[in-house]
């Protein structure tokens, strides 16, 4: 509960001071212990445009001119720029980073294509060293 409280300071936009976890121990303990399991890096969607769209309606996103790119156009984008682990990847509009999460996704697959295992990384370096 302490860790709560530094939160609740942090991110006073979104706690109230007098918010509360009503979960006990244990039910938290399974919460984590379920979500654990799972990954939303590798998720095929973009989990934080969805929580975006689910809380925040069409109509509010509009007027507020917030507009989510479809995920096959961004996908689309990312594989014509076709970036690398040298480039530098701007979005000052990102809104819920659909473009900056997939352009890292695509760097992260061809880093893992160009070297398949942290041990061959390493022994690289060792020879170069050598």
């Amino acid at each position: 509960m302490e860790l709560f409280q530094k939160v609740k300071q942090n991110q006073k936009d979104i706690f109230e001071v007098d918010d509360k976890i009503i979960l006990d121990t244990n039910s938290i303990a399974y919460v984590v212990g379920e979500l654990q399991n799972y990954s939303l890096i590798d998720s095929e969607r973009d989990v934080i445009a969805d929580a975006f769209e689910t809380f925040i309606g069409h109509t509010l996103k509009g007027s507020q001119g917030q507009f989510l790119t479809p995920r096959n156009v961004v996908k689309m984008v990312v594989d014509i720029f076709n970036p690398d682990e040298n480039d530098k990847i701007i979005d000052p509009a990102c809104g819920s980073g659909g473009f900056l999460v997939e352009s890292l996704k695509f760097v992260w697959t061809q880093l893992s294509k160009k070297y398949y295992s942290v041990g061959q990384i390493y022994r690289l370096k060792i020879k170069k060293l050598k």
